[in-house]
């Protein structure tokens, strides 16, 4: 079993949720509540010195070598790199490499559950999990790219997400169907968290930006604001609308064509002080310049909603859909720990 491994979690949420629904088991961190039995160190093998032969644990006699660990733990940060910055990223590592080796470990005593059940996966479940999959890469990443940079081709990819969708059988089969969560459940889980269902303030407005780089000296900041301040006053002094004036001055690419329009953003998507001009100035008038770190903008707020409580009739579907995946959560879980207690794994 020591094969190549998909987190594919770390892709996006379970990938075959419209073949059926299932338990997305693949990230196993915090999972386990019974300690894996054993001698031995579980950091065996983990140097960089070891060799990727180093077997860094015996799972019922299955080796886990040092090479198939750290092959999922490159996938799996390559999934975190659009959340995390190198520096984070860096300090994750422990934590991605113990959840990938219980993540291992895991998928052996299922694959042998899986073969002792003669659990079947039609093709065609592969095919869909397959395409899924690379839908969910992100933004801008050729899927040859994800090949080469996680050490995989496509047949292994088949291979990991059959051997996954046999598993997610398996566990489907061991923990059944759980029961819908009732109204009162939903209820208390609403008023529970209640702070959680807010719809941040939005709004429409159009800007003017005139790009200084972050970095640049105090003096380009201030000529800056002071063409920014001009253009201003000349909208004030000859009724200029500031539609006509991106066009001509606005050296924001995306929004030039459109007049500065921006539609529906809400208040966190924006930086402090252009967040202020947008949600504080008045409707309809183009207030003096703001700066932020792209530039100096001018800024006409055209609409604005509010930020407003959802209702529990605007969440309920959603929070029956989450009871539901925590109910499944801790059935898996307890399935686990008993493969875990019954197995013999060591760390040589």
């Amino acid at each position: 079993m020591a094969s190549a491994v998909l987190f594919i979690s770390g892709c996006g949420n379970n990938v075959t949720d419209d073949i059926h629904e299932r338990v997305d088991f693949s990230d196993a961190s915090g999972l386990f509540s019974s300690p894996i039995k054993g001698p031995g160190n579980p950091e065996t093998g983990w140097s960089q010195n070891a060799q990727p032969d180093t077997i860094v644990a015996l799972v019922d006699g299955t080796p886990v070598t040092r090479g198939t660990l750290e092959q999922a733990v490159q996938t799996q940060a390559l999934n975190l790199q659009q959340h995390l910055n190198p520096e984070q990223l860096k300090l994750e590592l422990p934590k991605i490499r113990k959840a990938a080796l219980h993540h291992l470990i895991l998928r052996i005593l299922l694959a042998d559950e899986a073969t002792k059940g003669d659990v079947q996966v039609p093709g065609s479940d592969v095919e869909i999990a397959f395409d899924n999959l690379r839908k969910t890469l992100p933004e801008g990443t050729p899927w040859e790219e994800f090949l080469e940079r996680t050490s995989l081709t496509e047949k292994a990819v088949r291979d990991e997400l059959r051997s996954q969708l046999e598993h997610q059988a398996l566990i489907q089969k061991h923990i059944g169907d759980v029961s819908p969560p009732t109204n009162d459940q939903i209820t208390t889980f609403y008023e529970e968290n209640k702070n959680q269902f807010v719809e941040p303030a939005r709004a429409t407005f159009r800007h003017l930006l005139l790009r200084v780089d972050a970095n640049t000296d105090e003096n380009t900041w201030s000529a800056t604001m002071d063409r920014a301040n001009e253009l201003w006053k000349e909208m004030e002094t000859k009724q200029l609308s500031l539609e006509g004036l991106v066009t001509q001055h606005s050296e924001d690419e995306e929004t030039k064509g459109t007049g500065g329009l921006l539609e529906n953003i809400i208040a966190p998507q924006l930086p402090p002080a252009l967040r202020q001009a947008v949600f504080d100035g008045e409707i309809g008038r183009v207030g003096p310049p703001v700066r932020t770190v792209a530039g100096v903008h001018l800024v006409l707020p055209e609409q604005r909603e509010p930020e407003r409580s959802l209702s529990i009739d605007e969440v309920r579907d959603y929070i029956a859909k989450q009871l539901t995946q925590e109910s499944k959560r801790q059935s898996f879980e307890k399935y686990a720990n008993h493969l875990i207690e019954t197995a013999h794994i060591e760390y040589p």
